[in-house]
């Protein structure tokens, strides 16, 4: 069995708060791309085989980087995970070969990590007849992470909150063309959400001694009087989506579109920033961070405004690194 596993998008990104198991609770709007990894299942044999492949460059690519760089192999993939946790439920010794052909690139904010793993959960449940539910499927899919429902749940688009595992389905605005740039480094989930607490802990502190500051010596720059200055660290307060029917309309979109973890991913990797700028002088009706990151995402009105954004954004980041630089379209009615 064959199963196309895309990336996404986080057009809204909110970081509701911190548990204190140390989770992070999020409201996020996905919406699915074209661009995606292939995951082929048989099912026979002893254990879990994994095999990765490569497709050079992927869909629209502009460079030859191995889009498995970064990719963790053998038990640390999440596809091997998702394997061994659905024979676990139905309590079979696990028997399966699993080829993962990788476009989508690790480490960058796309979900192709969570995207593989879900289309290993549907393929391998469907291969075995089935024997669990929807609702099982999808939580057994929170188990491996907050992205992993979304794609299990086989939706396009869609507001998920909490760990990802509530979701409410949406209908898609439009097919947009899409600018990806990639960079020569990663960004992984716990780096970016380590780095929105550490910030939002040091926005705290800071208040919390201006307060005091104020009390004793009213007035004073220390106190936040005339003329203070500082920089803002603190994440962008999660504000009330419009209606839902309102959300396939890319204008409504433009008004709450934004990544809250963006912030701080991009005071740790200024790169970043220059890539989302670069994004946004080049034309782009949206610019924003993917996910927890590397990637940089780029939403134009039409094909040619994309094409033309691709010719004018430099190929190469600071220092004359190579950035992988890949278009693509966000899945919508009326496909192209």
């Amino acid at each position: 069995m064959n199963i196309v596993a895309p990336a996404k998008l986080n057009l809204c990104l909110r970081v509701l708060g911190r548990q204190v198991d140390g989770y992070h609770m999020i409201e996020t709007l996905l919406l699915r791309l074209r661009l995606a990894d292939e995951v082929e299942l048989e099912t026979g044999g002893e254990g879990i085989r994994l095999e990765l492949d490569a497709a050079r460059g992927g869909v629209g690519s502009e460079t030859s980087a191995d889009p498995r760089r970064m990719v963790p192999d053998g038990e640390r993939n999440l596809c091997w995970q998702a394997a061994a946790r659905l024979f676990e439920r139905l309590d079979r010794p696990p028997s399966v070969r699993i080829r993962l052909t990788k476009r989508v690139p690790a480490a960058a904010g796309l979900g192709g990590g969570s995207s593989d793993a879900a289309a290993v959960l549907v393929g391998l449940n469907r291969l075995l007849g089935q024997p669990l539910p929807p609702v099982t499927l999808l939580e057994l899919a929170g188990t491996l992470g907050s992205d992993v429902p979304f794609f299990a749940a086989e939706i396009a688009y869609g507001l998920a909150w909490g760990r990802g595992q509530r979701l409410l389905r949406l209908s898609p605005p439009p097919p947009r063309p899409v600018l990806l740039l990639i960079p020569d480094f990663g960004v992984s989930a716990a780096e970016a959400y380590g780095w929105w607490s550490d910030d939002r802990d040091a926005a705290e502190a800071a208040a919390a001694a201006a307060d005091l500051v104020a009390d004793v010596l009213p007035g004073t720059l220390a106190a936040g009087g005339p003329g203070a200055e500082a920089e803002e660290v603190r994440p962008v307060a999660a504000g009330v989506l419009p209606w839902p029917a309102e959300l396939g309309r890319w204008e409504a979109l433009a008004e709450v579109a934004g990544n809250d973890l963006e912030r701080s991913v991009e005071r740790r990797r200024p790169a970043l920033r220059k890539a989302r700028q670069a994004l946004q002088a080049a034309g782009a009706e949206l610019a924003l961070l993917c996910g927890s990151g590397s990637c940089v995402a780029g939403v134009f009105a039409d094909e040619s405004a994309c094409d033309t954004a691709r010719a004018r954004v430099p190929a190469t980041g600071p220092g004359g690194a190579a950035w992988t630089a890949i278009a693509t379209w966000t899945e919508g009615p009326g496909e192209r």
